[in-house]
């Protein structure tokens, strides 16, 4: 059984210290993981209000 983090739960949000650690470590670019995460963050606001428009 996999734990999730609370991040993944939706319980806390990413901030601009772990962005900069996570691309030091993954070795991918701080501008590139930020556009990354907004990207994901509009694509999840979109879904929820879509799934609301239906209700």
């Amino acid at each position: 059984m996999r734990i999730h983090s609370k991040i993944e739960l939706g319980e806390r949000q990413v901030n601009i210290d772990m962005i900069k650690g996570l691309s030091e470590l993954l070795a991918i670019g701080f501008r590139e993981l930020q556009v990354k995460n907004f990207s994901e963050k509009c694509y999840s606001i979109t879904q929820i209000i879509l799934y609301l428009k239906k209700l």
